[in-house]
């Protein structure tokens, strides 16, 4: 089957890339036929009518997500299941890192060699109408010829072919022969026999058959666009806005931390936190469970290992276990290669059982996505709709299915919650990430200084200093690191509650950003608390309190105290945070955190108001709805707590 034959038309360049046979990069067979036969006219023909026709197929594309605590090998996985070396050195990841993937066959992914006439790079329409192309133009050869059943790739007498499309093809090859140095090169380069038989190559006709060809053929090739989380606590608040349903998990964790007594109950809690988090954002999307470190451990360990999993993990995740092995997890060593290419038979398994695999995608869609890619890092939800109509497209409701689609399956982001998010689309996720994560980011790991090379040049090491104590950031700050897209991120952050402006002691352009506020100290919480007051306690105890809720809260608060000319400045630690909402009405918020594991979670947040019976029960209505707008906006509707008075 050839499955990497491309096309695309566009101002007198044809792009082509290799064919792959059965795992088997064959590039030699594509340039001394394939190639050829697309030149002639009846091939040039075919590829035009794909491109053209209103036409659907499986775009066979999965959004892959490694999450897990840091240092548990997560980028290493993401490397081992690409095929790529092991890296000693530890480089933590900022929030995540988006990959796109080449064709993944039974297990093993291929690289693809790309050749170019013409310097353009293959796009998703090429990628898609060279399945369909490809396979249409091997289906007039088969239908041409006979083949013995037990050759893979047969050379066979030319005749059948007519007499018409071998005088095309021979035209084709005169010119070929003009360039026969340069493609011998290009031969060498990629580690192709550059020999030719000049005859043979355009006097026969090729019928390619996979070894193990079925009727779900189709199904053999999957693209990923594999997601690799940044494992700090930091960057909890901005998960949520990736996670999606179309997509397949792999938490992964380190099996030492997990036989160690002082740091089980650690490796519990980040492993329940990503159970929590999936169930709530990706209900019903396949969960499998990776244990790193298999060369440090031995074989009564690993089934220790098991034994562990077993009894914390209950029923209501879907996790896929590890059948050949007869584990809940999938052990592997990225330093030794081992089990890894158990773990990636199994991700393609479960994904090609996944319905959205199976979906048939219009091709005048991918190429709107194409279009847009060229754009820029992202556009107004009217400018995609213009685009739309150049393709066709023209009913509001399917612009906007195929932009949730592309969503789901991690190649654009598209947020839905508010009807600010709902007017951008963001066309390059890992420019979000990388932008975001310059703010909110984990100093202690990542220096705080490395983002931007002069910052004490630019007269801002102050201000850095500031927003990784006080959780503060000036507007030169951010313009430093924005640019010209200081407005759209600080738009961004004030909607997904990232964000507040900071409307106190006479400051100007401060922000605030609440997910890097220092810890409280005991003595300070202390002396804050009202005497004579009342409190309530929303109790998360049945379910649990994700990370980046009492944050959003705090935002909330903040904006809202702004609101009040007269109102004192918010005492801000991360877990802590009183507010004014006028000169008199104060309210305490307090995160209080026990130790979680899988089975219960014991997270509270408890607000203290003054003992005025009025403005408590306005103060607590204020911290209801703003709880009820996380869950709303942020927390898809996920969040479960028990309302206590006191």
């Amino acid at each position: 089957r050839a499955n990497a034959a491309k096309f695309a038309m566009d101002n007198s360049w044809i792009f082509f890339e290799t064919c792959s046979i059965d795992g088997s990069n064959v590039k030699s067979v594509f340039e001394r036929v394939i190639e050829p036969f697309i030149k002639s006219s009846i091939g040039f023909e075919e590829f035009s009518k794909v491109i053209t026709e209103d036409l659907k197929a499986r775009w066979n594309r999965l959004k892959l997500m490694v999450v897990g605590q840091g240092r548990a090998g997560k980028s290493a996985t993401v490397r081992s299941i690409l095929g790529q070396g092991f890296i000693d050195q530890w480089i933590p990841t900022l929030a995540a890192s988006v990959t796109q993937t080449d064709v993944i066959t039974r297990g093993k992914t291929e690289t693809n060699v790309k050749v170019s006439l013409g310097g353009r790079q293959a796009d998703f329409t090429t990628q898609l109408t060279a399945r369909i192309a490809g396979e249409r133009i091997l289906e007039q050869i088969q239908a041409a010829e006979t083949i013995d059943p037990d050759d893979d790739v047969r050379w066979e007498d030319s005749e059948t072919m007519g007499t018409d499309t071998m005088n095309e093809i021979n035209e084709v090859q005169s010119t070929e022969d003009e360039d026969e140095d340069e493609e011998s090169n290009l031969a060498i380069k990629f580690g192709f026999p550059a020999e030719r038989d000049v005859a043979e190559r355009y006097n026969a006709s090729l019928r390619l058959r996979p070894s193990h060809q079925n009727e779900h053929e189709d199904d053999e090739s999957l693209s990923m666009t594999i997601w690799d989380y940044g494992g700090q606590t930091v960057f909890y608040t901005l998960h949520h806005l990736f996670l999606t349903k179309y997509g397949l998990y792999l938490i992964v964790f380190d099996m030492r931390r997990l036989l160690d007594p002082s740091t089980i109950r650690d490796e519990m809690s980040y492993m329940a936190f990503w159970l929590n988090s999936i169930r709530m954002h990706a209900p019903g999307a396949p969960i499998l469970i990776v244990g790193t470190f298999l060369d440090q451990i031995d074989a009564k360990d690993k089934k220790k290992v098991n034994e562990i999993l077993k009894g914390q993990l209950i029923d209501d995740y879907k996790i896929h276990e590890n059948f050949n092995m007869d584990l809940i997890f999938f052990p592997i060593s990225n330093r030794e290669g081992i089990g890894v290419e158990s773990l990636l038979e199994s991700i393609v398994k479960v994904a090609r059982d996944q319905d959205y695999i199976k979906r048939e995608v219009p091709i005048k869609w991918v190429r709107v996505l194409d279009m847009m890619i060229e754009k820029s890092p992202w556009l107004s939800l009217q400018d995609v709709r213009n685009l739309c109509q150049t393709v066709g497209i023209l009913v509001k409701s399917e612009v906007l299915e195929m932009l949730n689609l592309f969503h789901e399956l991690g190649v654009l982001l598209y947020l839905t919650a508010t009807e600010s998010l709902r007017s951008m689309v963001i066309l390059q996720p890992q420019w979000l990430i990388d932008s975001l994560c310059k703010v909110i980011r984990d100093y202690k790991v990542h220096n705080k200084y490395e983002v931007g090379e002069n910052e004490n040049d630019a007269g801002l090491s102050q201000d850095v200093d500031n927003l990784f104590t006080t959780g503060l950031a000036s507007c030169d700050l951010l313009d430093y690191y924005w640019g010209e897209h200081l407005d759209f991120f600080l738009d961004l952050m004030r909607f997904t509650l990232l964000l507040s402006d900071w409307k106190f002691d006479r400051s100007e352009g401060m922000f605030l950003i609440p997910s890097l506020v220092s810890p409280c100290e005991e003595s300070e919480l202390f002396s804050i608390r009202e005497k004579n007051s009342v409190s309530f306690v929303f109790d998360f105890k049945n379910s649990y309190l994700p990370t980046g809720v009492f944050e959003r809260i705090v935002s909330l608060c903040v904006a809202h105290s702004g609101r009040f000319d007269d109102s004192k400045p918010p005492f801000l630690r991360n877990n802590v945070g009183k507010f004014w909402f006028g000169a008199d009405q104060s309210c305490l918020l307090e995160l209080v955190r026990t130790n979680v594991n899988v089975h219960e979670s014991s997270e509270r947040i408890v607000g203290m108001v003054t003992n005025d019976q009025k403005s408590a029960y306005f103060n607590f209505r204020k911290v209801q709805a703003m709880l009820e707008k996380v869950n709303n906006d942020a927390m898809n509707n996920g969040l479960e707590y028990v309302i206590e008075l006191q």
